[in-house]
């Protein structure tokens, strides 16, 4: 085997000995810096999967009245007596392209497009159940819904935006988009009033309908079937054959056809609607006539022996979906799902800690709740005389009777004991990240002799946006300038500055005759930041992939600010939450829930798995042998080489090789090229 001679003089090697004061950038994104993973969740979350096809429409579809009306004799769709199944979609005028406005809805995607499509592989169900009620009055039949429809059939609504266009135009006619939003049914007099409201532009697109009423039909449309002519006479044909390859879920066999279009018939503004039908069990076809909008639903020119039809389309709406989801995914920004997926640490030779917590948060003001555990003492189980933040939240976790020293706040493994508390969400229109802290001590907040707190409620936060450069949450007077002052005569106190330092400094000031009341906001010890645009690793069916994640929340602090002396184990849990932090999820870190918690007050972690926490300076493991320095489990290659300068430049242990350990110097670095070149 052939390997690269690699050469470095003696100035590379000084400037590799530059690099070793090297720092994670606080934007989110893993830095190689972070090395290996201290800990990967491989727990599916139960708090939403951050995935394009979970984001929900804009709009309503329920807003929508009005819409498509027909009416159909039940004899012509095989006489069915009480439920039958429904399946329908809206395309293009010639059929071949299939939108993404389905009876039955689709996941938030675009557009389907052409055939062959199985929906089996599509999530959801595209057909529904039509349980059609008997009214002694029939609807009237204008396009418009009648109060005696009742409820949506199969309480179903649309949860897609239109890929079809948004109409905004509010005109009976005219085109400007189309929508299916929900589907109403009713029977009188021996026929069926299907009410569907939404648009159909008036340009020639097709709504195609597809009765499953008795046994046997096409799961599959064959190409086979009898040739269909666009009934809004555009001159488009076999629109029905177009269609053939088209595979429906599984339970759904189709048995007749209807397919309704309309369009502006000489470019003038007067507009024409019509409708076609087949039997596809029997191979025959009929076109049932043309008709007018928001008419009584009278159509004329039907062929001989066609079903006694009636049809409108009353095109206003103006409501209902919209044509677009309210944001894409993956965005930096926004998520539609909660999860964590690793977590990563840096010390720099500061002793500044970065951290990295791979995953989402959904931006919904959902919650990750964080505890350093940096110094001796600390609170095991949460008080509930906390200082006041995130609107009493953090004590919500806590005891709920601190006077009557009950006993059900939350309890962290034993083990560990904390010393601060961090809530990380998004929110908000324009969204914005906010994160809120506060120092814990064994005893409580410390106060002035009148038992006012001595310690802060901390908050600070930054807009999001994705054209926005990236603004990390620095605790340095955002969003506001505040600062309170201590006077005796304010039970709580709160900051947009550092908690432990600024509380410091008003602990310091109070009791000193000179300066009180005065404080020093202390800023430059915290940056944090959420880059949201994960949509792979665990799911809400899988638990794997973890590792493969490199965005997510980014964290550093000063030691000063955590208390820590730089040495001692400095140890991390949190969790995610709701938004009121009263309902916690099983994304924690550690492990050890299969299934979301629910109610915090009261938990015990020592009852789960394992250990809720991980040790920040404990280190990852090192490379089992030193030329797979990336532990690809390849041969030694470039990837290798630059995963060693990575650790070396950030004095990553893992990357001293030679005596005298605990200095990084050009006898490491040719130990390295010493094993690269041996191999493995």
């Amino acid at each position: 085997m052939k390997r690269a001679n690699i050469a470095v003089s003696a100035m590379g090697l000084a400037m590799l000995a530059g690099l070793a004061s090297a720092q994670p950038t606080v934007d989110g994104q893993k830095d190689a810096l972070y090395g290996t993973a201290l800990w990967v969740n491989t727990t599916a979350t139960q708090f939403g999967d951050n995935n394009p096809a979970n984001v929900p429409p804009s709009g309503n579809a329920s807003s929508a009245t009005t819409g498509i009306e027909l009416v159909i004799p039940l004899s012509a769709i095989g006489n069915p007596a009480g439920s039958f199944r429904l399946a329908g979609w809206v395309t293009s005028g010639d059929h071949t392209f299939m939108s993404n406005q389905m009876i039955g809805g689709l996941p938030n995607v675009g557009n389907i497009g052409n055939p062959p499509k199985d929906f089996n592989t599509v999530g959801g169900q595209q057909w529904i159940t039509i349980t059609p009620a008997a009214v002694g009055t029939a609807p009237t039949v204008d396009g418009s819904r009648d109060a005696g429809y009742g409820t949506a059939q199969d309480g179903w609504a649309q949860g897609n935006y239109t890929g079809f266009g948004d109409a905004t135009h509010g005109n009976v006619d005219g085109g400007g988009g189309s929508e299916i939003d929900q589907v109403f049914a009713v029977t009188n007099g021996g026929n069926l009033y299907l009410m569907i409201t939404g648009n159909l532009e008036a340009n020639g697109n097709g709504l195609a309908l597809f009765f499953d009423t008795v046994g046997g039909g096409q799961n599959e449309l064959f190409n086979t079937n009898p040739s269909v002519d666009n009934p809004s006479g555009s001159g488009q044909s076999n629109v029905l054959n177009a269609m053939a390859g088209y595979i429906f879920d599984t339970g759904f066999d189709a048995d007749y056809f209807i397919d309704i279009a309309g369009r502006d018939t000489d470019g003038l503004g007067n507009f024409a609607l019509g409708a076609h039908f087949a039997n596809l069990n029997a191979g025959t076809e009929a076109f049932l006539g043309s008709g007018t909008y928001a008419s009584s639903g009278a159509l004329t020119g039907a062929d001989g022996g066609a079903p006694a039809a009636q049809l409108t389309i009353n095109n206003s709406n103006t409501m209902g979906v919209t044509g677009a989801p309210p944001f894409n995914v993956p965005n930096r920004d926004l998520a539609v799902g909660s999860e964590f997926d690793a977590v990563y640490a840096y010390i720099d030779t500061n002793d500044d800690v970065y951290v990295m917590i791979t995953g989402n948060i959904e931006s919904n003001f959902n919650k990750i709740v964080l505890f350093f555990d940096s110094q001796t003492g600390g609170q095991n189980q949460l008080r509930g005389d906390n200082v006041d933040i995130s609107f009493n939240r953090l004590n919500r976790l806590g005891n709920s009777d601190q006077v009557g020293m009950s006993n059900d706040g939350l309890i962290l493994d034993e083990g560990f004991e904390a010393d601060s508390w961090w809530n990380i969400n998004i929110g908000g229109d324009p969204a914005r990240l906010y994160v809120d802290g506060a120092v814990l001590r064994t005893d409580g907040p410390r106060e002035t002799p009148n038992e006012n707190h001595l310690d802060y409620g901390c908050y600070s936060s930054e807009p999001k946006g994705s054209g926005d450069p990236v603004l990390p949450v620095t605790f340095s007077g955002n969003p506001d300038t505040r600062c309170d002052i201590q006077d005796d005569f304010t039970a709580n106190i709160f900051s947009n500055y550092a908690p432990r330092l600024s509380g410091d400094s008003v602990f310091n000031n109070f009791f000193d005759p000179i300066n009180f009341p005065t404080v020093d906001c202390v800023t430059g010890q915290l940056e944090v930041y959420f880059d949201n645009s994960n949509i792979a690793g665990v799911s809400d069916v899988s638990g794997s992939g973890g590792e493969s994640v490199t965005t997510g929340l980014e964290f550093k602090i000063t030691a000063a600010e955590l208390g820590w002396d730089g040495t001692s184990p400095l140890k991390l849990a949190g969790f995610i939450t709701n938004g009121d932090i009263n309902f916690l999820s099983n994304q924690i870190i550690g492990g050890g829930a299969t299934d979301n918690l629910g109610e915090p007050r009261g938990l015990d972690f020592n009852t789960l798995t394992g250990d809720q926490f991980v040790i920040l300076n404990g280190g990852p493991s090192c490379p089992s042998c030193t030329a797979d320095f990336d532990n690809s489990g390849g041969a030694p290659n470039s990837s290798d080489f630059l995963a060693y300068l990575n650790a070396y430049s950030s004095q990553d242990p893992c990357a001293d090789l030679a005596a005298p350990l605990g200095s990084f110097n050009s006898s490491d670095f040719l130990a390295f090229l010493n094993a690269y070149s041996s191999g493995c």
